[in-house]
């Protein structure tokens, strides 16, 4: 067919390989038997020898139909040597051998030898690139593999691998272990089973690896847990992710080109394990609820269901904060929409095990200044007004050591310069009643510069809880 208003090239013109098409291909019976076959076959119907080199590089135009392609692919593997080929990926050879099986009538001892042809240049290219674990994933990539007994793993044209070099190649890079599996079709267990056996090295660089995929253009992050759920209990990837959502607090550009904060909260939603700690790290996460109010309180709630009974103190800190970040927002945004999310995060705590406590501290805390506009009724108090305060809060809590954690660490955390000096006796008695100093140092070695930390601190000098 020609291109445009060209018409079609006289046919001595014409290409060598259009007219090669034209003529029966050989048939060998035996594999030893093609090359030798092929060979004769072109310089019998072209013996012109200058002819035959525009054989091996003819322009995509010129060849205008999958037969004339096809026989062009079926030259290449009878000339290419292993040892000159140009870089390819093994799953092209794949292409063009179905290419070459599905156009041209070739015999079984043609498929045999091509496929035979194929295992050559595949082993030379991984050799060549085997020390280089980049270009080792771009040979392979998009090439269907499969776990077999023996810890093999099986590339077309039957080349095996050792499945213990494939993983000291791909196990110091995290995302490229993942695309390696993601290739695996077949035994995906097999694999699954040697990755296991590794746990303790692996481990480690796949939650280090998390950091990756807030990168540009990552893999997807349901798919990179998925993948290596085995190695990768939520107990690990929720404190790795929230540890880089903190990162992205104060930032504009945090989630550039990757999953944006409200995909990363869906994610924590949907973990099947939550520590105290993973709570209190999303709860002072206050630009994140700003930005993502609903997201963000789907995954507080999960994580203040799971962790119930494990970490008592963090429930309450971290649902106590949350309602204090909601009623900053609906300050900050005086609109019913913002009424209305909030009364919807009351009922929803009410529902907890510990609700009607959290709502009576939520109500006594939220007198507090803490925040623009919010708080102001604090201002009216005389001292002894303020003194039935901590009272009311101090009865509340007596003998129940949860809910003393929780509230002490909430008025350290979130307490202004101003109001802290007339609540910061409620924390020192509400400890009181708990006896453990324990909870003050923890706080102290939290994190050397926060707020909650030089409070803790300061108060466990105080009170000469640590030596001198």
């Amino acid at each position: 067919m020609a291109h445009g208003n060209l018409s079609p090239l006289p046919e001595a013109d014409e290409h060598p390989l259009k007219r090669l098409s034209r003529h029966q291909l050989p048939q060998p019976a035996r594999r030893q038997e093609v090359a030798g076959a092929f060979e004769r076959w072109v310089q019998e119907h072209e013996p012109d020898a200058n002819a035959r080199l525009r054989l091996l590089s003819p322009s995509y135009g010129e060849l205008q139909n999958a037969r004339e392609r096809a026989l062009s692919e079926m030259l290449w593997f009878l000339n290419v040597a292993p040892e000159h080929q140009k870089p390819r990926r093994c799953a092209e050879l794949a292409d063009k051998l179905a290419s070459i099986q599905r156009e041209l009538n070739v015999s079984g001892a043609t498929v045999r030898w091509l496929n035979w042809k194929a295992a050559k240049l595949v082993e030379a290219r991984l050799e060549k690139a085997w020390t280089d674990t980049k270009a080792l994933l771009s040979y392979l990539e998009g090439t269907p593999l499969k776990a077999i007994q023996g810890n093999l793993v099986q590339l077309p044209f039957g080349v095996q691998l050792p499945m213990a070099a494939l993983l000291d190649q791909f196990g110091q890079d995290s995302l490229a272990l993942f695309r390696l599996r993601e290739m695996i079709i077949d035994g995906t267990g097999l694999f699954d089973e040697a990755l296991a056996e590794r746990a303790d090295a692996l481990t480690p660089i796949l939650v280090e690896g998390i950091a990756d995929l807030f990168g540009a253009w990552p893999p997807k992050p349901e798919e990179y847990l998925a993948a290596f759920s085995a190695l990768l209990p939520g107990r690990l990837w929720v404190p790795a992710i929230l540890r880089q959502l903190g990162r992205r607090e104060h930032v504009d550009d945090g989630f550039h080109g990757g999953p944006d904060g409200t995909k990363w909260l869906t994610i924590l939603a949907g973990a099947d394990q939550w520590e105290g700690e993973d709570l209190k790290r999303l709860a002072r996460l206050p630009s994140l609820f700003e930005a993502h109010p609903e997201a963000y309180g789907r995954a507080m709630f999960a994580g203040l269901r799971l962790a119930y009974s494990l970490d008592d103190g963090a429930i309450v800190f971290a649902a106590l904060s949350m309602l204090l970040l909601s009623r900053r927002r609906q300050v900050s945004r005086p609109k019913l929409a913002e009424v209305e999310r909030h009364e919807a995060l009351l009922r929803e705590v009410a529902e907890l095990p510990l609700g009607e406590d959290l709502l009576f501290l939520d109500g006594m805390l939220a007198v507090l200044p803490q925040g623009k506009g919010a708080g102001r009724e604090w201002a009216y108090l005389a001292e002894g007004e303020k003194k039935i305060w901590q009272l009311r809060v101090r009865e509340h809590v007596e003998q129940r050591p949860d809910l003393c954690f929780g509230v002490a660490e909430y008025l350290l955390t979130w307490s202004s310069r101003e109001v802290y000096g007339d609540v910061e006796p409620l924390v020192v008695d509400v400890l009181a009643f708990d006896r453990k100093s324990e909870f003050l140092r923890r706080l102290a070695r939290s994190s050397p510069h926060g707020v909650t930390s030089l409070r803790a601190e300061c108060l466990v000098r105080e009170l000469i809880l640590l030596p001198p």
